[in-house]
């Protein structure tokens, strides 16, 4: 490597999220001989470099003080230690409503702020900002700072609101001592623990490995039914990836474009059909997945139909497979309920042929039977999960997919440091075990 790529690889590299409907791309604030190197994305569109960026600057801040929590998140995952974020806009400055009054409200405090921004008042700044939003970046090791404390990146001052990542952040999820687990644990489950909590079932459940799920430890072909895109990684991912390596061949049913999330209810019907795929389908691709796409029509929604049950038996009787997952019969959402019960209406005679397991995704299995220590692979469903950035906007399932595989590592292997997928083995209407 020469000299000159040496000095250029160097220099600090900063993502830029423009306005996609901007005929320029934004430079403000990365001119100069601290520019260093920039990439251009868009607010839902930019390329994935954990830990790899200096600097991040958002220059499009309406859409992000929408979902901070999880913007917060992504880009904080994607800022070396000690970067900067640096969001266009604090978030009282450009809110519409509120009347003459409001409008005057608005104006007097961004005055104040400018006045803070340009005489380097961190603590006029933080009291102006609001004290849940800058709760909400600190769990992510995001601290607000005054432009007069990023010297090391000069030029980047002015409206923007400044967070340092720190050095070595002491909340979110990367690190869970057992207090930390048991507080995020009933934060993210507290609601569900009268209905179908897990205590009491370590004497039922069998620890297993992915493969001895196979029919004779063989390379076979596994069926995943996922009412919504996101809910097979929730549900039983590590063990997929396990199955996968062993020589497994994974085929994933979309059985809806998931259109009732939450984030896409301001969004047109087109957009809102081709975004979710989109993300199953870059997982897919990135764990060797085969993904099947259904669509649902003017519903926009998981229905009961004969047509439904006989495209399920129409795939069974294509793909033949040994290892079917499907949502618990048990799970609090009823399109996860509904995807239960139409396989098994479905399945007839084939469901006694093969090993059909019950996975949890909205709440608790109300019994396991098997649970898959998935520790090795788990990293790269939580990493797989943040492609799914539409439904991660709404809720943080990276949390809540790593605190709960850590507490039933923590109760079924005394060690909360293992992370562990449960299961429950389909039953007839005497209860009886149907594999």
């Amino acid at each position: 490597m020469n000299k000159e790529s040496q000095t250029s690889l160097d220099r600090p590299l900063w993502l830029v999220l423009d306005d996609p409907t901007s005929d320029t791309k934004a430079q403000d604030g990365l001119t100069g001989a601290s520019a260093g190197r920039v990439i251009h994305g868009e607010l839902d569109q930019y390329p994935d470099n954990p830990g790899g960026y200096d600097g991040i600057r958002v220059m499009v801040a309406a859409g992000f003080w929408r979902w901070s929590r999880w913007y917060f998140q992504d880009l904080a995952r994607q800022l070396k230690p000690g970067g900067i974020l640096v969001v266009e806009d604090p978030p009282f400055a450009r809110k519409h409503g509120g009347g003459f009054a409001g409008l005057a409200k608005r104006c007097l405090r961004f005055g104040f702020w400018g006045l803070a921004a340009a005489s380097g008042g961190s603590s006029l700044q933080k009291f102006l900002m609001p004290a849940a939003l800058l709760d909400q970046a600190a769990v992510w090791g995001l601290n607000m700072v005054a432009s007069s404390e990023v010297s090391d990146f000069p030029g980047i001052g002015g409206r923007g609101v400044l967070f340092r990542k720190s050095e070595a952040p002491t909340h979110g999820p990367e690190a869970l001592d057992s207090h930390q687990l048991d507080r995020l644990f009933r934060r993210h489950f507290g609601e569900w623990l009268g209905s179908g909590d897990s205590a009491g079932t370590r004497d039922q459940t069998t620890v297993a490995t992915a493969t001895s799920l196979l029919q004779a430890k063989v390379r076979g072909t596994v069926l995943v039914l996922s009412p919504h895109p996101d809910d097979e990684l929730i549900g039983c991912g590590g063990t997929l990836l396990s199955l996968v390596e062993a020589g497994a061949i994974i085929h994933v049913v979309q059985m809806t474009e998931g259109m009732t999330c939450l984030a896409l209810r301001d969004e047109p019907d087109e957009f809102s059909r081709r975004i979710r795929w989109q993300e199953a389908d870059s997982v897919a691709n990135r764990l060797g997945f085969i993904g099947h796409y259904w669509e649902t029509g003017e519903s926009r929604t998981l229905e009961s139909t004969e047509a439904m049950t006989a495209r399920i038996r129409a795939l069974i009787t294509d793909l033949q497979p040994t290892l079917v997952f499907i949502p618990a019969a048990t799970d609090l959402h009823p399109e996860h309920r509904l995807a239960n019960q139409l396989f098994m209406a479905a399945g007839g005679e084939f469901l006694r042929s093969c090993r059909v397991l019950e996975y949890p995704v909205w709440g608790f299995l109300p019994r396991c039977d098997i649970g898959v220590d998935v520790t090795e692979r788990y990293q790269e469903v939580l990493d797989a999960l943040y492609l799914y950035r539409t439904a991660m906007k709404a809720e943080d399932y990276v949390t809540r997919c790593r605190v709960l595989a850590a507490h039933y590592g923590e109760h079924l292997l005394a060690n909360p440091d293992r992370s562990v997928e449960v299961f429950r083995e389909t039953r007839d209407s005497d209860g009886v075990k149907l594999k």
